[in-house]
């Protein structure tokens, strides 16, 4: 009498994978949903013409824009109680150039922080 794995070992070797399984059932495949429609496509404005509500950035960005040359031309005093002081061209390009000497070289008073 053959054990249950000599049986299943016997079945692989008769078993000619080059060819494909053939059954003799038919397998009942469950009916498929219709795909869901496809979202609507933005088309793109063709008429050239602006479109007719306006951005409302656009209505306050004046509001918001820096002129970079006329900030740079400011020397922020550090010191309380000094006035802040419009120079007659920037002196001063980088966040770095403010602060580098007045706190990497000169210190920072009351800290006790000098580089000397």
């Amino acid at each position: 009498m053959a054990t249950k794995s000599e049986k299943a070992w016997g079945s692989l070797e008769t078993l000619d994978v080059s060819q494909p399984t053939r059954t003799s059932r038919r397998i009942n495949e469950p009916d498929l949903e219709p795909p869901p429609p496809e979202p609507p496509r933005r088309t793109p404005n063709l008429t050239g013409q602006e479109p007719e509500e306006p951005d409302p950035f656009e209505l306050v960005k004046e509001q918001y824009r820096v002129n970079l040359p006329d900030l740079l031309r400011w020397n922020i005093a550090r010191v309380p109680g000094q006035e802040h002081v419009k120079e007659d061209h920037s002196t001063r390009f980088l966040l770095f150039d403010n602060y580098y000497e007045a706190v990497m070289v000169d210190g920072i008073d009351g800290l006790g922080s000098t580089s000397s």
